[in-house]
């Protein structure tokens, strides 16, 4: 199965291909397609090109596609829940955030992601957004002719880079506290988190062109997320501001050549300029970066162990010793190359740094259902499937048709059978009247009895025509007397008929004549009176002297007149 993540930002639009396989997955593919800097050019029209060319070139068949909301239109709320299961947590996550939400529940869509269970407690990050931001990427996807599978969120993709997701969910050991406080029906989930101490706390910063996404982990287990509005347009606007540059001149200065200066001593005024034009950039988001971890710390008693910067403004140069100075924990670029079973791209800081998002959401595609993706295409706006879809455009045509002759087998079968009782209710009633028309009565007047009667009246109407057939028929003497008149005169023939046997239409004649020329003229003269000719047979005569035997039968008919 291959997984396909892509990652739609304001700069530019990644892409990675990753193939599942027995031992893992291995990453076959990334590339990036940066919008223009003309600031006339639409990215909404660049992107539906890159989806149209890569909907081109992969089979939807053995192709999932993987896409994620902004982390900023997701609220997500840490909770408890008395039980294990995910399913049973899905089934409450609405009701739990319903005064955490700011729209209407109707109108909103749920998810959750279970970070870990203690006995019968399970942790969860419970999710919700509105319909409308899932609407609109399907609708962009749509025109692209691409039918995404996954519909996830930026921070499950950077945590698929972190934990090990390929693993069922961790089964931690209740801690003694936590035990008290779920004894205590008087305390809330609140207090309980509240109580919590987090040991070998990460935090992840993915700076993009437009936002900055922080997920936190406490042993590669996540558990915290925010958004900023800071990225790196923020700092390309300071140099725009601070040299006069147009946009495109100052994207490409703060790609080429753009640093900080941990220590300032040896570097030129324009070296220091320059870098302090870009530090003070950041400085409204490392303000909100602490205001996110003093807010985080009042919920979790963390230490604070070490932060990754990933992202696009990772290639700033120096921006991990910055981030130390002001945060006073080791600050470096992180690099997700190691953790895939194998990589078959060049591994560079494009892949490593801008590729990060959408290899991680090409993860959500090959996750298993014991840690399953987060997936916000559900219900009304779920995928359909795509079987269902290609027999349908293959065979809707005779779909319909026998659709239509189902429902009309189901119409006529009902309609037959009514018609038909009305028929035979009709017929009955007919015979009835017939019946006592002809003078049956009680029982006569029946199926039964008017069977008989009919069988009774053929009888005697085959008697009758046998009778008349009977008194119509020729008598003996007819048939002697037409024999007689049809024979040759004595002058002719000197006939000596010693035997004449009539039965039904079959005459037997046997007698004696002189020669061979009397006999041909007996012949024809039989022929007259035969309507299917005579045949010779053996004679029971004795011969006679100077005479010759002869023998016929031959039929007559006797219902002719006479």
């Amino acid at each position: 199965m291959r997984s396909i993540g892509i990652d739609i930002g304001r700069y530019s639009i990644k892409i990675a291909v990753i193939e599942s396989t027995r031992s893992g997955y291995i990453v076959r593919d990334y590339f990036e397609s940066m919008f223009s800097t003309d600031l006339t050019h639409d990215p909404y029209i660049h992107t539906l090109d890159v989806l149209r060319r890569l909907s081109a070139s992969f089979d939807p068949a053995t192709t999932k596609y993987c896409l994620a909301l902004p982390q900023a239109s997701i609220c997500s709320r840490f909770k408890l829940f008395p039980f294990k299961g995910r399913a049973k947590v899905i089934k409450s996550i609405a009701f739990e955030l319903e005064d955490d939400i700011p729209y209407d529940q109707d109108e909103a869509i749920f998810d959750a992601k279970i970070l870990g269970q203690h006995g019968d407690t399970s942790e969860v990050l419970a999710l919700a957004t509105p319909h409308e931001h899932v609407r609109q990427i399907l609708h962009l996807c749509e025109e692209a002719g691409i039918d995404p599978d996954i519909v996830s969120m930026e921070a499950s993709a950077m945590t698929n880079l972190i934990e090990e997701w390929w693993k069922p969910i961790a089964e931690k050991p209740a801690k003694a506290s936590t035990e008290a406080l779920e004894e205590d029906a008087a305390e809330d989930e609140d207090q309980l988190f509240d109580k919590k101490v987090l040991n070998d706390v990460k935090l992840l910063l993915n700076i993009g062109h437009s936002k900055t996404l922080i997920t936190a982990y406490s042993n590669s287990a996540l558990v915290a997320t925010h958004s900023i509005a800071f990225g790196g347009k923020d700092i390309v606007r300071a140099v725009m501001d601070k040299y006069s540059l147009s946009y495109p001149e100052a994207i490409k200065t703060v790609r080429e050549k753009a640093f900080l200066l941990t220590n300032k001593k040896g570097a030129s005024k324009d070296q220091i300029f320059f870098s302090d034009t870009i530090s003070t950039s950041l400085k409204p988001m490392i303000q909100e970066l602490k205001r996110f971890l003093l807010s985080m710390y009042s919920d979790f008693h963390y230490e604070l162990e070490s932060m990754f910067v990933t992202g696009g403004v990772a290639n700033l140069i120096n921006i991990g010793p910055f981030f130390t100075q002001h945060f006073e924990v080791a600050v470096n670029p992180y690099t997700h190359s190691l953790r895939h079973t194998q990589v078959d791209v060049e591994i560079d800081k494009n892949f490593e740094y801008s590729g990060s998002l959408a290899v991680g959401l090409a993860i959500e595609g090959i996750k298993q259902n014991r840690n399953p993706a987060i997936n916000f295409r559900q219900g009304e706006l779920g995928k359909q499937s795509q079987l269902w879809k290609q027999v349908y455009e293959k065979w809707g045509t005779a779909i319909h048709i026998g659709a239509a002759a189902l429902v009309c087998l189901f119409i006529y079968a009902p309609a037959k059978n009514y018609f038909a009782g009305k028929l035979v209710s009709k017929a009955n009633s007919n015979l009835s009247s017939e019946a006592k028309s002809l003078g049956l009565r009680g029982r006569d007047a029946r199926l039964s009895g008017i069977k008989r009667y009919i069988k009774k009246s053929k009888a005697l109407t085959r008697d009758k025509e046998r009778m008349l057939g009977i008194s119509k028929m020729s008598s003996a003497l007819d048939v002697v007397a037409k024999l007689s008149s049809a024979l040759p005169s004595s002058q002719q023939i000197k006939l000596d008929l010693s035997v004449i046997e009539l039965e039904n239409e079959d005459l037997k004649l046997e007698g004696y004549v002189r020669n061979q020329n009397e006999i041909k003229l007996l012949e024809n003269s039989l022929r007259s009176i035969s309507y299917s000719g005579y045949q010779k047979t053996r004679s029971s005569l004795s011969a006679k002297p100077g005479k010759l035997s002869f023998a016929y039968t031959l039929k007559v008919n006797r219902m002719e007149a006479m």
